[in-house]
């Protein structure tokens, strides 16, 4: 499918794709509390990371706009933390949650929603070639979700509510 393909699939299960003026949907300062918390994860994993749902990709591989697979990360707190990186250098998380109903993430396969943590809370535009690229994977996931456990996910929702905001991002 082509990159406008997926962006018109995007809009018509009404996700938000908003332009975004550089590649980064976020500066520096955010990328490094990212880093910071995904190795500072306080609870134990529950299920080893998901590769089957985005095989054959692995980190490193692309996923397409100048962005990359950096890392996966054990389901932890209800979900697993997929580390992308740009070309550029721009880093952001995106939690692979349980999904039962609307979709909430920028992107979303029938059973896992791709939720962005960028830490604005919806008020800061997604950029596009990161939405559209997340889209491509999220249709790869699906194609794929049969064969992945869905032991230790919880919804986005249920994770804030169980365990907080603070222990999530």
């Amino acid at each position: 499918m082509t990159q406008t393909g997926v962006a018109a699939v995007g809009a018509a299960v009404g996700l938000r794709l908003l332009s975004g003026q550089d590649a980064a949907p976020h500066g520096s300062a955010t990328a490094a509390a990212g880093a910071a918390r995904t190795s500072g994860a306080t609870a134990g994993a529950v299920a080893p990371a998901p590769w089957a749902l985005v095989a054959p990709l692995q980190a490193g591989s692309s996923i397409g706009n100048g962005w990359r697979i950096k890392s996966l990360s054990e389901v932890r707190l209800g979900a697993s933390t997929l580390r992308v990186e740009h070309a550029t250098g721009a880093e952001c998380d995106v939690h692979i949650c349980l999904r039962r109903g609307a979709a909430i993430g920028v992107a979303a396969s029938r059973h896992f929603d791709f939720v962005l943590m960028n830490a604005a809370d919806g008020g800061v535009q997604t950029n596009e070639a990161l939405g559209v690229s997340l889209l491509a994977l999220a249709r790869r996931a699906e194609a794929q979700e049969a064969q992945v456990s869905r032991a230790g996910f919880m919804r986005h929702d249920a994770r804030i509510a169980q365990y907080g905001w603070d222990q999530i991002t």
